[in-house]
């Protein structure tokens, strides 16, 4: 499929990703998905989907202030990181299979392609020198690493199982990773990228749902990710809450309580290390909110 990206006027060829791996039940309008805030905390980038079947990289302050669209993407599109210190953000679009890797100015001019490939999802470490990918299946695949534009690519898991929502932590040492095995059963695992040796981070039983979209701390000590029991029958039943897992422990604590049934999920933190940016269908559709880290002073961003 070809599509366009629309930024201040200039055209660049992209096309669709499905923002979660795990199949989920029909979803609230997605109007502000999948934060990402700014390294100095002042900002969150996110994704809206629009009546059009476009979606659109957006960028609001985090007191939801200055709200502005940067670029514009047929489709759907992955989550958006920021990257050259804050002054870029890059995102992830795919075309039957061919996942392509972009980077845009906060103007939403200067588009460019950073790296294209068959594979289930890129991912840029935080020094911008490294490219993390998943390659296989939703049932079976491999994460292997390589050096931007080329170079030695290493594989640093085996296929018996899928990788994806991939996350580098803050020094680029490990990666975090949904690992769904060959039951259907997901958790969150640590894969050392000098080494290649893996470590299950979360032991969630069904109760607690699916662990998935970790999400590092700035100190590197605490993954978020969201946890969720889906109906399908009636969605409207379904909810998902937020956990911090400690690294060194594997301790889990939720953080999220709820009145009535809503979705908490894509957690991504602040700069300060003691909140969160996440995504919330507390007002019926999904919008942007920012929490303490204890889970409280919840505050909406997006309107």
């Amino acid at each position: 499929m070809r599509a366009q990206v629309l930024a201040a006027g200039a055209l660049a060829l992209a096309g669709a990703i499905a923002a979660s791996a795990l199949a989920q039940p029909s979803s609230p309008e997605r109007h502000a998905t999948l934060p990402a805030p700014s390294p100095d905390g002042a900002f969150i980038a996110y994704v809206r989907d629009t009546a059009d079947d476009t979606s659109q990289v957006r960028v609001a302050g985090v007191d939801g202030g200055g709200d502005r669209l940067v670029i514009r993407v047929a489709g759907e599109e992955g989550a958006p990181a920021w990257t050259d210190r804050g002054t870029r953000l890059s995102f992830a679009t795919d075309s039957a299979g061919l996942v392509t890797l972009w980077s845009v100015s906060l103007a939403g001019d200067d588009a460019r392609v950073l790296a294209r490939e068959n594979a289930m999802s890129l991912r840029l470490s935080h020094d911008g020198r490294r490219l993390a990918r998943s390659l296989g299946s939703w049932q079976r695949s491999k994460v292997v690493v390589s050096e931007l534009g080329g170079g030695h690519a290493r594989t640093l898991t085996d296929s018996t199982a899928a990788w994806f929502n991939l996350a580098w932590s803050p020094d680029d040492r490990w990666i975090a990773a949904t690992r769904l095995d060959t039951t259907h059963a997901a958790q969150v695992w640590l894969i050392e990228v000098a080494s290649g040796r893996t470590r299950a981070l979360t032991s969630f039983g069904a109760g607690d749902g699916a662990p998935q979209w970790p999400a590092w701390s700035p100190d590197g000590r605490r993954i978020a990710l969201q946890a969720g029991r889906y109906d399908r029958a009636e969605p409207q039943k379904s909810e998902a809450d937020i956990w911090l897992i400690d690294v060194a422990s594997g301790r889990p604590t939720r953080i999220t309580t709820r009145e009535r049934p809503w979705l908490d999920e894509a957690p991504s933190w602040l700069a300060d290390g003691r909140h969160l940016a996440i995504q919330s269908t507390r007002t019926g559709r999904f919008e942007v909110w920012v929490i303490a880290d204890d889970g409280r002073s919840a505050r909406q961003v997006t309107r």
